[in-house]
């Protein structure tokens, strides 16, 4: 089944599913545009609550459990390493630093 997508709030579709495509074409392309949340609601006119309860609604069921950590071994160091969440949060810790911590605050950053 085809759906087109249209991003005028005016001709929001009305039946479930295709509400739930629309939602989810805006979720996505967002992800890809390198904007605020705030930025990309505004570009297309879409309400930042609207969008805000679509992307919570989409990544709610995402466990970060999936959350695929890359072994890295680092030379020993007083800098901080620097953890960029693709939301645009920035963490930065020490070196060593519990992997389960920095499950639980990146699974903080996700239900944001």
């Amino acid at each position: 089944m085809d759906t087109e997508v249209t991003n005028d709030l005016t001709t929001m579709p009305e039946d479930d599913e295709t509400r739930t495509v629309f939602w989810q074409h805006h979720i996505d392309t967002w992800r890809d545009a390198s904007l605020t949340q705030r930025a990309y609601a505004r570009q297309h006119g879409l309400s930042i609550a609207r969008f805000t309860y679509w992307k919570n609604k989409f990544y709610a069921n995402r466990s970060v459990t999936n959350t695929n950590f890359v072994p890295v071994r680092l030379a020993e160091s007083r800098r901080p390493v620097r953890l960029i969440h693709p939301s645009g949060v920035v963490i930065e810790c020490s070196a060593g630093t519990e992997v389960s911590w920095l499950r639980s605050l990146l699974g903080l950053v996700d239900a944001s």
